[in-house]
């Protein structure tokens, strides 16, 4: 069983850029199923972009894949620095759609990537934001 983040606005679609999506849903996918473990929402009050970016990684620890409409750049770096791989989806792809694509690789034979994700061993580790002076624990692969 893997963690997947999907960033949505309503809960049915993958329809939100990673650093503005006001939900952040979290599944648990294998081969034999899927199950939602939480929603998590966010208020709108974070400052600036940094911020909004600190506080859903912080939200995304344990996730190994997160699913989006956009996300930028440098966002997606700072996922990859933390083992977490971002998936843009093309636009209209439910949440369902999304975890039964990811749940049929698990029952096969699953790509390098997929398998890479699945085996490794995370680190906990601690890092600071500075900029938004609060600790946040990461998955450092």
């Amino acid at each position: 069983m893997i963690r997947v983040a999907f960033c949505s606005q309503s809960g049915q679609y993958v329809d939100a850029h990673f650093a503005s999506c006001p939900y952040l849903f979290i599944y648990e996918i294998g081969p034999q199923g899927s199950r939602q473990l939480e929603q998590i929402s966010f208020s709108g009050t974070e400052q600036g972009e940094d911020d909004r970016v600190a506080r859903r990684l912080q939200a995304l620890r344990g996730c190994s894949f997160l699913y989006c409409g956009q996300i930028g750049g440098p966002a997606a770096a700072r996922l990859v620095q933390n083992g977490i791989y971002p998936l843009k989806v093309e636009a209209h792809t439910t949440i369902a759609a999304a975890g039964d694509r990811l749940e049929k690789l698990l029952q096969t034979n699953p790509p390098p990537w997929l398998k890479k994700q699945m085996l490794r061993e995370p680190v906990v580790a601690r890092e600071t934001y500075t900029d938004v002076g609060e600790d946040v624990m990461l998955k450092i692969p």
